[in-house]
């Protein structure tokens, strides 16, 4: 399986306390996706008001793609929820340094563990903090040194399914 290991640790440890139920694997998705919709209400009320932050967890709440990938027993709502999660951690990271940091590391080592297509946030972070918050460029660029440091664990296993990936295409 071409994935990192976040979301299948997480089962693992899910399934110990909870069986192998069709329903059991399956809870985890749904409570990242309510957990994604909580913080997408976070993220609207942070940069506008509660009511865009209403607005959008009800978007969010009633899109049927999220519906569908909440209801998934796969990785899609973990990388849903940690790329989110980066985002409001990373706008709170901004207005306090010192109290947020150590919190927006942890949310980009679940993005890096969780899915590889969620990696691209961080080129739109980047662009975010190049167009509003050039002053953070340094620590944020800090930031994502010391999380790609949690990658060095997995490099191995990732250079031997990209070579897997490469006979089999």
């Amino acid at each position: 399986d071409f994935h990192p290991p976040g979301y299948f640790i997480i089962l693992w440890f899910w399934t110990k306390i909870f069986g192998i139920s069709e329903i059991a694997v399956r809870v985890p998705s749904v409570i990242f996706g309510v957990l994604t919709i909580y913080v997408i209400f976070l993220i609207g009320q942070k940069i506008h008001s509660r009511t865009l932050g209403l607005l959008s967890a009800v978007l969010l709440a009633i899109n049927p793609l999220h519906i569908y990938y909440s209801q998934e027993a796969r990785m899609y709502s973990l990388a849903t929820f940690a790329a989110t999660l980066s985002c409001y951690l990373l706008i709170l990271t901004v207005d306090n340094w010192r109290k947020y940091i150590c919190l927006y590391i942890g949310s980009l080592v679940l993005v890096f563990y969780s899915d590889y297509l969620t990696y691209l946030i961080i080129p739109a972070q980047m662009l975010w903090i190049l167009l509003e918050e050039k002053k953070f460029l340094k620590k944020y660029l800090l930031a994502n040194f010391v999380s790609v440091l949690f990658l060095v664990p997995w490099m191995p296993i990732f250079i031997n399914q990209l070579e897997n990936g490469r006979m089999v295409a």
